[in-house]
């Protein structure tokens, strides 16, 4: 039997650029890791807050805000009721519409019986219209509370305008 000598080929070890291209690699992956991990953090914050906010709605929705009564009101209310229902009327009405533009400045509290005297300030007619037309409402029937304008006038070189308001009940006659 003869000897074989084989000469087999030597396994190459990897050369630089295979060390490069893996480092490369690894330092890319570490980095989307690190990002991830970021942002997992950065939603879990967000849904933690989510969390606390919807937790505060439903406490707000539970528990509806009423405003403190002031000390004065009660006895206010009394003297209301003891002049005239109309005065009533005229400031739950005043105090539902409210309008960017038009202030009230004065209310005259008459004679039982007298129509309110309401003074306003205003930017334009036009807002003043519309403020009385949201006053009256859709519809005015006989004995309901009807707000009219006395008096609209410009003081001067000023853009406000001074307006009257009279505040009294629409009788079955009046149209």
């Amino acid at each position: 039997m003869k000897r074989v000598t084989a000469e087999f080929a030597t396994p190459s070890r990897p050369g630089r650029w295979h060390w490069a291209a893996l480092a490369a690699l690894a330092l890319l992956s570490m980095g989307l890791t690190a990002r991830a991990v970021m942002t997992h953090l950065e939603l879990r914050d967000l849904q933690r807050d989510i969390q606390s906010l919807q937790a505060q709605i439903a406490v707000a929705q539970q528990s509806p805000a009423s405003a403190p009564t002031p000390p004065y009101d009660a006895s206010a209310r009394e003297m209301l009721r003891e002049r005239d229902p109309v005065w009533i009327e005229t400031l739950t009405a005043l105090e539902a519409v409210g309008m960017p533009g038009v202030t009230v400045t004065a209310i005259n509290m008459p004679a039982p019986g007298s129509p309110v005297t309401i003074q306003l300030t205003a930017t334009d007619y036009r807002t003043v219209l519309e403020y009385l037309a949201a006053l009256n409402g859709p519809a005015v029937e006989p004995g309901s509370l009807r707000f009219d304008l006395q008096q609209a006038r410009s003081e001067g070189g000023n853009q406000q305008l001074s307006v009257t308001v009279i505040a009294a009940r629409l009788n079955a006659v009046q149209r």
